[in-house]
């Protein structure tokens, strides 16, 4: 006969085990995002700063240089400032890296969750046991969130998220755990 007095406990730890794979997608996705940005600015800006570099060493060799190409360095040298300047302003590396830091603490929650899923089923607590873990395992992830505030995600990072999330959910009658 099996205890039912332990399933509040875990559904609860399947819930967070769900909702920290959830968020460590969702923050993996938004620092790929990050670098795409960073890259898609950054390569262009040392591209066209190496060019209007080269121009102007060219420039100043020939005293007759051609008026269009020193307008077309000018105005290139414009578009990298202000390429280099939105960089700075976003700090999508910087993004990027936060986001990592918080998936990679949503992903110790799943684990944590999964372990102690697996654990209960080869030596069940007794309940208030597996509700004082439960309880830990709540206030780090409550920790997560407060810190995934300053690294806010956007709904297509949800939506691929939930796309490519596979989740199967634990089976309190003893079934092997999927995921």
């Amino acid at each position: 006969m099996k205890d039912r007095s332990t399933d509040g406990a875990i559904n609860l730890i399947d819930e967070l085990r769900t909702d920290a794979k959830l968020g460590k997608s969702k923050h993996f996705n938004a620092s790929r995002r990050k670098i795409c940005w960073h890259n898609w600015i950054g390569i262009p800006v040392i591209v066209i700063n190496v060019f209007v570099g080269t121009v102007i060493v060219a420039l100043l060799s020939d005293g007759d240089g051609d008026k269009r190409l020193a307008i077309a360095s000018a105005i290139l040298a414009f578009i990298a400032a202000s390429l280099s300047a939105m960089q700075t302003f976003f700090n999508f590396h910087k993004a990027a890296e936060g986001h990592s830091s918080v998936g990679n603490r949503y992903l110790k929650i799943s684990r944590n969750c999964k372990k102690l899923l697996r654990k209960h089923q080869d030596i069940p607590f007794p309940p208030e046991n597996l509700w004082h873990e439960v309880e830990a395992i709540q206030s780090e992830y409550l920790e997560i969130n407060i810190e995934a505030e300053a690294f806010p995600t956007n709904d297509g990072d949800l939506k691929r998220a939930r796309e490519a999330q596979e989740i199967t959910p634990f089976m309190p009658n003893g079934d092997e755990l999927k995921t």
